[in-house]
Parts: structure tokens; sequence; C-alpha cells
């Protein structure tokens, strides 16, 4: 076992370092705003049975306190 202490990870997408994190005996905080990108990363940790393992967060964090306007784009070239 590599390390025991909380992964924390900010927009975690479908999760792969979160996963990544708990395979090598870390916890994880998975914040992951995107709901189509929640569905998914809640799907892999089932997939993988760490629920116990891991919590997620369906919120995006950031250095200071409050809200925003979080807005998704379905075309990928309004991304660049």
């Amino acid at each position: 076992m590599l390390g025991q202490g909380v992964f924390i990870d900010v927009g975690s997408y479908v999760g792969f370092y979160t996963l990544l994190a708990t395979r090598h005996g870390w916890r994880a905080i998975a914040f992951e705003p995107n709901p189509l990108n929640l569905i998914l990363l809640r799907y892999n940790i089932d997939l993988h049975d760490i629920n116990d393992k891991v919590v997620i967060i369906d919120k995006a964090a950031g250095s200071v306190q409050g809200s925003a306007i979080f807005t998704l784009s379905y075309n990928p070239l309004r991304n660049i």
C-alpha cells in the first residue's frame, strides 16, 4: 500500500484519478458538477466496487465561497 490519506479529485470527470488513488490505499473525495459526467462517475465507482472509499460531491470547487452560473456546451468546438 503506497498511501493512506484522502485524495481530492476536483473536476473528476469519470473518476480515473479517483480510481487510481483508491487502488493505492487512499480514500477519495470526487467533485464533479457536470450532470452527465456525474452519471458516468457514479457508474464507474459502482463498477469498481469502491463506494466505501469515495465520497462524490455534485458541486464545483473553487478558492472562494459563493455561487456561479454553470453552463454546459454540447458543442465541443465551443470549448476551444
